[in-house]
């Protein structure tokens, strides 16, 4: 084996190394936050069925006050705000978005709940004080039929990677930019209310490519259905 032989076959030698590391450190990257994401979700799942089988507090609001909603900066009695995330992955899927890659969608059961904090809830004729800051809510709906809230915001919030922004079930090009930007602030004020929203906040190596929130928002006299007890006279979440 002459000289240039030896020389050629320790570069395509050096070239194999490096690829190799890339592609190793590309997996790991993709998969740890698709991993937290994932764990995230068992260990929702996980406390879903640790508390299905307690029964459910049927609470009407009691207030005089009213909250501003994060989302749509309406006002309400009492707002829900149900978070999910999507991970982008390779292969295809019926989440897919195009033919080699698609989303895996996680939506998360513990809503954030928001309230003026003179609320109260009437349960079985007697008025309780809440504290919770996240709850279970078994169901929302119709709100003029059956008063359980009625849906007022729904965001899918794509990052820049993808470019664009859903709102509801339809894409909105034209205020895009604008839009984009102030549900980014709205965003931000929820650090620390929910492990998507922060996962999405601090996404380096996207770990939540796209954000998903609906908002719900309650008036005085609707009743909320949630997973919850009365304990020392008041009443706490379960979750």
């Amino acid at each position: 084996m002459n000289k240039r032989t030896k020389t050629f076959l320790i570069v395509i030698a050096i070239i194999v190394i490096v690829f190799s590391a890339f592609v190793l450190n590309f997996i790991m990257t993709i998969a740890g936050p698709i991993n937290r994401l994932n764990n995230a979700n068992k260990n929702d799942l996980y406390n879903i069925e640790r508390i299905r089988k307690l029964p459910d507090l049927f609470g009407v609001i009691v207030t005089d006050e009213t909250v501003i909603n994060p989302l749509s900066k309406s006002s309400s009695s009492l707002y829900s705000l149900k978070v999910g995330g999507k991970q982008k992955t390779s292969g295809g899927g019926s989440k897919g978005i195009s033919g080699s890659s698609g989303f895996q969608e996680y939506i998360f059961h513990d809503c954030i709940i928001g309230y003026p904090s003179d609320t109260k809830l009437l349960v079985d004729g007697k008025l309780y004080p809440i504290n919770f800051k996240k709850a279970v809510l078994t169901k929302v709906g119709n709100k003029v039929e059956e008063k359980k809230g009625i849906i007022v915001k729904d965001y899918e919030i794509y990052n820049t990677t993808y470019g664009y922004l859903s709102i509801g079930n339809s894409m909105n090009y034209e205020y895009y930019d604008s839009i984009r930007s102030a549900m980014k602030q709205r965003i931000k004020q929820l650090k620390g209310r929910h492990k998507v929203i922060d996962l999405y906040l601090s996404n380096k190596n996207h770990k939540v490519d796209i954000l998903i929130l609906r908002e719900y928002k309650f008036n005085a006299g609707d009743t909320i259905i949630f997973k919850g007890k009365i304990e020392n006279n008041e009443i706490v979440s379960l979750f």
